[in-house]
């Protein structure tokens, strides 16, 4: 059950006297066993599996053989309730960001942190994550990892302020703002004649984006190629391509007057972030 192993020391201890026992075995001739045991991790274990030279069939599906009772066997962990697995993901990306921006501004809000750090930890409970439990446990799941993604995304910008004033080839003079671009749409980009998108790459590898930049009725936006050479930033604008019907159908507050997108390739070093420059023509 969920609470058989609540005391975490007692079955320490016996686990400890149980390798120690094993460990310590030896045969009639004084030798030692050939068995080795020691609390071991996945990448110990795969690590063995590779020196063995040993493979393992790749199995798919979502059948996951266990059973909490006869014949009551449990399916649908891996792909029951998506949305919510694809959202656990997004926001702890959000929070990973955070605490390296947190690093490079020299500037650490502990208590948003912490929050975000709190539901990211709710999250990983096993009825929470898989999608197992109520939907009344999801509702309150989704309330709160609205909430801190809310809190992620301001502290995001203040971050990004205290890094980018740093740099004078930056121009700050408007406000950053967080759009939700997933919605295909940005208000304040509508009345904007010069605008920079801010791209962060919290990875350790070098990523290639395609940034989609939401274009008004009788907008041209281009990228800045000037200031993208000058700034040695790898970007190419692509071209413009219109928003489906599916995607103009989503319900935003105000009327959507962005029915198009500029996708732009960029590629971004690793822990690094570009600011890209754009212009209306």
């Amino acid at each position: 059950g969920d609470f058989e192993y609540e005391d975490a020391t007692q079955y320490f201890q016996n686990i400890d006297a149980m390798i120690t026992t094993i460990n310590n075995i030896t045969n009639k001739a004084g030798d030692k066993s050939r068995y080795h045991v020691h609390y071991s991790t996945p990448t110990c274990f795969l690590h063995a599996l590779s020196k063995e030279k040993r493979s393992w069939p790749v199995r798919e599906g979502d059948f996951m053989s266990y059973a909490h009772r006869a014949h009551a066997f449990w399916t649908g962990f891996y792909t029951s309730r998506p949305g919510i697995k694809f959202y656990e993901r997004s926001l702890g990306a959000l929070y990973q960001s955070v605490r390296q921006l947190s690093i490079y501004a020299n500037h650490v809000d502990f208590d948003g942190l912490f929050k975000l750090g709190e539901v990211m930890g709710l999250l990983q409970h096993h009825d929470t994550i898989t999608g197992t439990s109520p939907m009344i446990n999801i509702a309150d799941a989704l309330q709160r990892m609205h909430q801190v993604e809310k809190i992620g995304e301001n502290l995001t910008l203040v971050l990004y302020q205290h890094i980018l004033t740093q740099s004078s080839a930056i121009n700050l003079s408007p406000p950053l703002t967080f759009c939700q671009l997933n919605e295909s749409y940005c208000k304040p980009l509508a009345t904007m004649d010069k605008f920079s998108a801010i791209i962060y790459n919290p990875s350790s590898v070098a990523n290639q984006l395609w940034l989609r930049i939401p274009v008004a009725e009788q907008q041209t936006i281009h990228l800045d190629v000037d200031t993208v050479k000058k700034l040695s930033i790898d970007a190419q604008e692509i071209g413009t391509i219109n928003l489906s019907p599916i995607i103009q159908s989503i319900p935003i507050v105000d009327k959507r007057n962005q029915l198009q997108e500029l996708i732009v390739r960029v590629n971004i070093p690793p822990l690094s972030f570009q600011a890209l420059p754009f212009t209306t023509l």
